[in-house]
């Protein structure tokens, strides 16, 4: 999987987060590239993705509040 390309699909509002790449490539591998299918999961499931560290995770929690 050429992960740059796979970058360019994620929403601009996820990249603004600038979250770490292993936390963009945890989200590609879970085929989440909006936040409409961020908010489709729970807590818990984008804490078990391999490579989501709390940072990250934070500002995800973030990210929903406000949609």
């Amino acid at each position: 999987m050429d992960y740059n390309v796979e970058y360019a699909k994620i929403e601009k509002v996820i990249l603004a987060l600038k979250l770490p790449k292993p936390a963009l490539r945890a989200l590609i591998n879970a085929n989440v590239y909006t936040v409409e299918k961020l908010n489709s999961m729970s807590l818990e499931e984008i804490e078990r993705l391999h490579g989501m560290g709390p940072t990250s995770i934070q500002k995800l929690k973030t990210l929903i509040a406000t949609y």
